[in-house]
């Protein structure tokens, strides 16, 4: 959606805004919103501004806001403030409300009211593609002050202006998604060409979340940590398939080539741009914790990403306990953990370690 330059005249003096939407990928949504918000805090002259985005229930949530304090953030346009909430619910347009006071039958309100000391409000609804999605809002705390024509069709501006952000933001979201589920699906028809590892990738991410979980992790740390898991042989593809599936020992060309893989998935999915969070963790998931690792020996300790300290320590154990083309009896799982615990200190994290064992201790998966 495109907007010209737009010159608004208030109380004799000239104010020029740009409604161009604020559309810049490096910005998150809940950035651009905020943005919108101040300006028009300053620029409308008022004490307040929020901007309520309907979550996945239709209820209105403050998304971000100014000049007013949390509790009545959310309770203003909130279900149990019915009388206001009826008021602007029935408009498509902005809409004033003057002597807020007079909705003060309810109790609460009339106590959040009384601590913010707002007078009257401007609303005007937020669509996007015919349906109501939010609400802007700004008030103020001077009883004479009135809202103008002007204010207004500025709003109402605005309030495009967070539609087109939110449109870019959600079409954006959907194309990385997209971009995200090709990739996955060429990491599982890799393996699918590859009995012994078919399934490898899920396993791997499911073992890397549940140590995410007992780590406590937060919750962006853990979506990238899974995606990674996921990805992480996508390099794989880069790899001639005779020597994937060779039965012997490898030769120490092959050992070299072997070795690749991360490197080559890394710059896969680097040169998707969203996901260059993914690049470090897959292209050093064979790092070693003391170091000695591969593609780069000199990485140890804490200059490994933590998640692919995770995500070694879930793949060797799945290597361990599945057939492979060099291996066709699996260890039992005593034998995987014994070797994971042996192992501690010189290739995996302790850290790491503990975490893993508590979550096959927690699942009771064997008993240790």
């Amino acid at each position: 959606m495109k907007f010209s330059q737009n010159t608004y005249y208030r109380k004799g003096s000239k104010i020029t805004h740009s409604t161009r939407p604020i559309i810049n990928n490096r910005n998150t949504l809940s950035n651009q919103l905020l943005k919108v918000a101040i300006r028009a805090l300053h620029i409308m002259q008022v004490d307040a501004s929020g901007i309520w985005l309907k979550d996945k229930r239709g209820n209105l949530k403050p998304r971000v806001y100014h000049g007013i304090k949390t509790d009545f953030a959310d309770f203003l346009f909130s279900k149990k403030n019915f009388k206001v909430l009826q008021c602007i619910a029935k408009q498509s347009r902005p809409l004033a409300i003057y002597r807020l006071s007079k909705y003060c039958r309810q109790e609460d309100f009339k106590k959040h009211l009384e601590n913010e000391g707002l007078r009257s409000l401007l609303a005007c609804p937020i669509f996007i593609y015919g349906r109501k999605r939010g609400i802007i809002a700004v008030g103020t705390r001077n009883r004479l002050h009135r809202f103008t024509q002007t204010d207004k069709i500025l709003l109402s501006r605005l309030a495009d202006e967070i539609a087109a952000n939110i449109k870019n933001a959600e079409l954006t979201n959907r194309t990385k998604q997209d971009y995200l589920n090709t990739i996955r699906t060429i990491a599982h028809v890799l393996e699918a060409n590859d009995k012994y590892t078919y399934g490898h990738s899920n396993k791997v991410m499911r073992y890397a979340v549940n140590i995410c979980k007992v780590l406590r992790l937060k919750k962006r740390q853990i979506y990238l940590i899974k995606n990674a898991a996921l990805l992480h042989d996508i390099g794989k593809i880069g790899i001639a398939q005779s020597i994937l599936e060779k039965e012997g020992i490898l030769t120490l060309s092959e050992w070299e080539e072997i070795k690749k893989h991360p490197a080559i998935g890394a710059k896969i999915v680097k040169q998707a741009g969203f996901l260059d969070d993914l690049a470090p963790i897959i292209k050093h998931h064979h790092a070693k914790f003391a170091g000695g690792g591969y593609p780069d020996p000199d990485l140890k300790y804490e200059k490994i990403p933590l998640g692919a300290k995770i995500i070694a320590i879930a793949d060797a154990y799945d290597a361990m306990t599945s057939i492979r083309a060099y291996r066709k009896k699996p260890m039992n799982l005593q034998m995987a953990l014994e070797e994971i615990r042996r192992n501690t200190g010189t290739q995996f994290d302790p850290e790491i370690s503990k975490a893993f064992i508590k979550h096959i201790k927690d699942s009771a998966y064997v008993r240790i």
